[in-house]
């Protein structure tokens, strides 16, 4: 008989909480000992306030073996008990929250939350994007619920489906069918014939007989940190040249904060603008893995995912909360749309630039590489 598993706790109060409250509680009550102060109804109230911080109880227990979700709160003890049955909802669901305090700036956080009729209960956030899809990916499982992420709602049978069986089960594998002979009895067949690009496109995808290879060209444009860093690099080194000769360092150190103030501009605007403009992609869709790679002057940055593993591939930007850090701000700005690739363990962004109609092909072109060249699959021991 399969044992059955403990209720899953998610607490409201943090720790820091607690502790404010310790603090609170211990100042105002030497507040009250003191003399000069005494009791009044402020200490009293912060006492209470902090008592409350340090010994309350807020959370959602999930519980199932009773199949039901129960909502508390109280204070060292709980008063207030709200349950719902599972069957009440229909889905977990994840989204990007941005908050911007006016000291610590944009702070993006991922809430998993429980929906369905009535109220959504909000069970706890996330820092991290990947963290928070595998735990309401595991919630959605063990609930027995769909999953939505960002929107894109994934059925509870198929959480765990890879994007090649998705396209092959939903029949969306981009391109037309044709139809064509494959014999001498002319046996009649089809096939899916690749998406033609868009009119001046400059990606070139090439069918081979074991991968698919498609060429993505940098493009290059301005960049007012480029601009910027160019002019101060430009500016600082005639600068340094004239001092140096004339023996105005009497000491090391005016010369190494002069030099890094030289080298500022270079390392913080030059280099990456430099970076961003050279740099063109290369993805390869074989029998068992995707690979893209990023090349430039100063290297190749290569990534790789299994099919078997790759979850999605589509358009997307850096305004999203969730993909935010996928391109630098130094290198290209956050509205500019790109492709994604996406697994649950990486994210990896590229084709920063083309067009949307570029862009819209450049996935149909990846999916329909993906979904109609058979697929090898790895053997895991």
């Amino acid at each position: 008989m399969a044992e059955a598993r403990r209720p899953l706790n998610f607490s409201r109060v943090s720790p820091v909480q607690r502790l404010i409250g310790v603090a609170m509680t211990a100042v105002c009550v030497g507040m009250c000992f003191d003399h000069a102060v005494g009791v009044t109804w402020v200490t009293v109230g912060m006492s209470v306030a902090g008592v409350m911080l340090a010994l309350g109880r807020s959370g959602v227990t999930l519980d199932f073996e009773g199949k039901r979700c129960v909502t508390y709160w109280g204070v060292l003890t709980r008063w207030s008990n709200e349950s719902r049955p599972f069957s009440s909802f229909d889905r977990v669901s994840i989204h990007g929250i941005e908050t911007r305090g006016r000291h610590t700036g944009a702070r993006i956080s991922f809430p998993i939350e429980l929906k369905g009729q009535g109220a959504d209960v909000w069970l706890e956030g996330h820092q991290d994007y990947r963290k928070a899809r595998l735990k309401a990916r595991e919630l959605a499982r063990t609930i027995g619920l769909s999953l939505e992420d960002h929107g894109e709602l994934r059925d509870v049978n198929h959480l765990d489906e890879p994007l090649r069986d998705r396209l092959l089960r939903t029949d969306e594998v981009p391109g037309a069918l044709v139809l064509g002979t494959s014999d001498p009895f002319r046996t009649a067949t089809t096939y899916r014939k690749a998406p033609e690009p868009p009119t001046g496109c400059k990606v070139v995808a090439t069918d081979g007989m074991e991968d698919t290879t498609i060429e993505i060209p940098g493009r290059f444009r301005t960049s007012p940190a480029g601009i910027l860093g160019s002019a101060a690099f430009v500016l600082l080194v005639p600068i340094e040249a004239l001092l140096w000769p004339a023996n105005r360092y009497q000491s090391s150190g005016p010369a190494i904060c002069f030099g890094l103030v030289m080298l500022a501009p270079l390392f913080l605007g030059v280099l990456p603008w430099l970076h961003a403009a050279t740099s063109k992609w290369r993805v390869t869709v074989g029998h068992s893995a995707l690979t893209v790679e990023r090349l430039s002057l100063f290297g190749t940055r290569r990534t790789l995912f299994p099919i078997e593993e790759l979850d999605d591939v589509h358009v997307a930007s850096a305004v999203e909360p969730r993909y935010h850090n996928l391109t630098r701000r130094t290198e290209y700005p956050a509205a500019l749309p790109f492709v994604v690739a996406r697994s649950d363990c990486r994210a990896v962004a590229f084709g920063v630039g083309l067009s949307n109609a570029e862009l819209e092909w450049l996935v149909a072109r990846i999916q329909h590489a993906i979904a109609t060249r058979p697929m090898t699959r790895s053997l895991k021991r």
